[in-house]
């Protein structure tokens, strides 16, 4: 594992740090499972809503 790789999730409710393995280097979240699916569910949710 490499230094310049090792990242931190950008979650509100995460911060486990991992290796970004990515070809371009610009993961966010540590899994789509875990993180991902429920940030981006999160921001539908606040952007499809009625008021």
């Amino acid at each position: 594992m490499t230094d310049d790789r090792l990242t931190t999730c950008t979650s509100d409710r995460c911060g486990l740090r991992f290796e970004d393995r990515s070809q371009e280097g610009r993961r966010r979240w540590c899994s789509m499972t875990r993180c991902s699916n429920r940030t981006k569910a999160q921001r539908h949710h606040l952007r499809t809503r009625t008021p």
